[in-house]
């Protein structure tokens, strides 16, 4: 299990050096200056670079600002951070109460999809113990070329249609994408993952098609094969899961809601953003 922990001297430094900190210069200025700082992004690139995916426990900082400079670290921050609640009426999947099946974000974006991905949980979930899977395709498709070579020679080749209103939550147009891209490709060496499948089902919804039996096979196949290899992860309060969002696939738990008595609901919140 790729899980990174700082000391509680670390920890106790860290909250010393950051406790008048509020502007975003001033973060990054730190970071950049502290040597057990830059040693441990020096780590967590080593570890990504080879598990695709790591998560930091003991780096807790409500600030959204310290979270931007942190991502910058990693890449070109994506421009926006969200910040998500579980709610009942959810009008997209981020702060969807039900489970979120295995995917990767943007998955339309065929230019500029975010390599890095950033989840970190501000507030824990009232009732559940909540986790959130990642699925490595590397070693998934290591599993495949052993045990199903006709299925991963499917799902490099197969073009499957996934439909979307704007790339992601921040899009400014909300005009229709339909993309049409093998679940897996190869670049830079790598195997390479594109796949989300609420938006497989939204494109078949809105057109009014049937999906083949074929493809319907292929997609439950590839699900059952990524579930057998999933890394789980019980992230506590202030935890950080960074994956790579292009060679990795991830989903979550469902959750809980705890009712007050003036009607207000309580849940598990995160804060979201990426790296390109």
């Amino acid at each position: 299990m790729a899980i990174v922990t700082l000391s509680n001297d670390f920890q106790a430094s860290l909250m010393a050096g950051l406790k008048d900190l509020h502007e975003i210069q001033q973060f990054k200025h730190y970071i950049k200056k502290n040597k057990a700082f830059v040693q441990l992004v020096d780590s967590l690139k080593k570890i990504l670079s080879e598990d695709q995916h790591v998560v930091i426990r003991g780096l807790a900082n409500n600030s959204e600002v310290f979270f931007e400079a942190f991502i910058g670290e990693f890449g070109v921050f994506y421009g926006a951070i969200e910040r998500t609640g579980i709610k009942i009426d959810c009008k997209y999947t981020g702060c969807n109460r039900k489970a979120l099946g295995l995917h990767n974000d943007d998955a339309v974006d065929i230019y500029n999809q975010p390599k890095f991905g950033f989840i970190q949980v501000t507030k824990p979930d009232p009732l559940k113990s909540v986790s959130n899977g990642v699925v490595v395709i590397d070693d998934l498709v290591k599993k495949l070329k052993f045990e199903n070579p006709k299925l991963l020679d499917d799902l490099l080749a197969i073009p499957v249609p996934m439909l979307s209103y704007g790339i992601n939550y921040i899009s400014d147009q909300r005009d229709e994408i339909i993309t049409g891209e093998p679940i897996l490709y190869k670049k830079d060496g790598m195997y390479q993952v594109r796949f989300d499948d609420n938006r497989i089902a939204h494109y078949y919804y809105k057109k009014k098609l049937k999906q083949s039996h074929e493809e319907l096979c292929m997609i439950e196949n590839f699900i059952k094969i990524a579930h057998n290899i999933k890394h789980i992860y019980h992230l506590e309060c202030g935890d950080i899961l960074i994956h790579n969002n292009l060679t990795t696939l991830h989903d979550r738990s469902e959750c809980s809601l705890l009712i007050n008595e003036d009607g207000h609901f309580d849940s598990r919140e995160i804060m979201v953003s990426f790296a390109r």
